[in-house]
């Protein structure tokens, strides 16, 4: 019965309401934002863009070819807040194109906090799945959408940092530019081709958050060796910008769920209590004991207990040590029930009290010191994210029931997603999601509370 109210509810909005917007309030850096350009026209082309718009002191270039980075240079792309294709038309057909071979290292890149601006035909006309994945549009071959002039359609922080670029409704000049065949999936668009309408195929500027980073579909280029002018130089600088502020701390926070003794990901919000499971993934080994150590930052998580996962519920022991404010040492030990070779699950579950943080950063959990049984095993630490979800998920600065629109349009995929679409933490967005922002927005009692 609740299942059926919850979509009578939010049906009843999705006939009266229009398309709502989708941003939310974030730290931006006040260094100057490390770029790495993938060029194939080899002319300082995004330097000459940041130039242009007036934004040379706040950005570094560094220009590679497409030949060389997709040979594996430079080797370390977080060196590099935001890797930027482009600027050309036709980029897809220069001579050495594929970032194929890189696309998983792109990947781990932006869900690790990166940033990716793809421009004029860096992606759409190519079909690398990853790829796509991360940017939130797909090619499927659809008619290409063009012009000259575009229209603000939905509110972004992008519009306002660097440059104050305007808002919603408002035009602005482009050079001559078109899609590629592409077609908005999870990305939110932001800026459209004036002279057509809301289908998923008309995009001139889109965003999409990607794991911890961020990326940006602008279709500025097709114009090439033509430099764009001012107002077009600057939705670009902001799409650098914004791409290049991804939720990094200090210290950096980067997520590897490669390791045979691996730390999840977990998120909540201040005051709420979380559990973090450390999972076992394909056991090189069988495990009759085993010891490790875990670290996290104390001003933000405070230990409260230790609860055994599915593969050690039947040890004998399982115990947890606070061996100081940040720091677990963790073992446990059977003389039967041992967890077998090639076993997957999750080893113990970590309860903590979520004490401080910065809303919407990321803190990272570390593993060490490995013993015992789990001596030879690989081991990759994860990040904790303070979360902060009141219900507003267009940044407009209250809770209205076009929030709860964009969570349940998230839930039918005809609409971006932002963090805070699963409302009730679940793991997923249901039309639930859109009814507990609903409730939130009528004064009811909601998962928000």
């Amino acid at each position: 019965m609740r299942k059926i109210v919850a979509l009578c509810v939010v049906f009843v909005m999705l006939a009266i309401l229009g398309v709502s917007t989708s941003f939310a309030d974030t730290e931006v850096s006040t260094e100057k934002i490390k770029v790495l350009h993938v060029s194939v026209a080899m002319q300082n082309e995004v330097q000459q863009t940041i130039d242009a718009a007036g934004a040379t002191d706040d950005f570094t270039v560094t220009q590679v070819s497409l030949g060389d980075f997709t040979a594996g240079a430079p080797a370390n792309l977080a060196e590099y807040d935001v890797v930027v294709f482009g600027i050309s038309d036709s980029y897809e057909e220069g001579a050495s194109y594929g970032p194929i071979s890189r696309t998983s290292e792109l990947k781990e890149y932006v869900k690790n906090g990166g940033g990716i601006v793809f421009t004029h035909d860096s992606l759409e006309g190519n079909g690398y799945p990853d790829l796509e994945e991360i940017a939130g549009v797909d090619n499927v071959g659809a008619a290409w959408s063009q012009g000259s002039e575009v229209k603000i359609v939905q509110e972004h922080e992008i519009l306002h940092n660097l440059f104050e670029i305007g808002n919603v409704g408002d035009l602005k000049p482009v050079d001559a530019t078109h899609t590629t065949g592409g077609q908005i999936t999870t990305a939110s668009p932001i800026i459209r081709f004036s002279n057509a309408g809301e289908e998923p195929t008309n995009f001139y500027l889109t965003t999409h958050e990607y794991g911890l980073g961020r990326a940006v579909v602008n279709e500025i280029g097709h114009s090439y060796p033509k430099i764009a002018g001012t107002e077009e130089s600057q939705i670009f600088c902001n799409s650098l910008y914004w791409a290049g502020n991804g939720n990094k701390v200090p210290g950096g926070c980067t997520e590897d769920d490669s390791g045979a003794l691996d730390i999840e990901n977990a998120k909540a919000k201040i005051g709420e209590e979380v559990q973090i499971p450390v999972r076992i993934q394909i056991a090189p080994n069988e495990v009759y004991s085993f010891g490790f150590e875990v670290t996290y930052d104390a001003s933000v998580l405070e230990y409260i207990d230790l609860v055994p996962g599915d593969l050690a519920k039947s040890f004998e022991t399982v115990e947890a040590y606070l061996m100081e404010p940040g720091k677990l040492r963790i073992g446990g030990y059977t003389d039967k029930n041992n967890i077998s070779q090639g076993a997957s699950g999750d080893l113990v579950w970590l309860k903590f009290k979520v004490i401080d943080g910065q809303k919407n950063n990321c803190y990272p959990l570390q593993l060490a010191n490995l013993e015992d049984h789990l001596a030879d095993f690989s081991k990759t630490g994860g990040c904790f994210c303070v979360w902060e979800c009141n219900g507003d998920l267009n940044g407009d600065n209250e809770v209205t029931s076009a929030d709860a629109l964009i969570a349940l349009r998230c839930y039918l995929g005809s609409g971006a997603c932002p963090d805070c679409s699963d409302a009730d933490k679940n793991g997923m967005v249901t039309p639930l999601d859109a009814l507990c922002v609903f409730r939130k927005y009528l004064g009811e009692p909601s998962c928000l509370d």
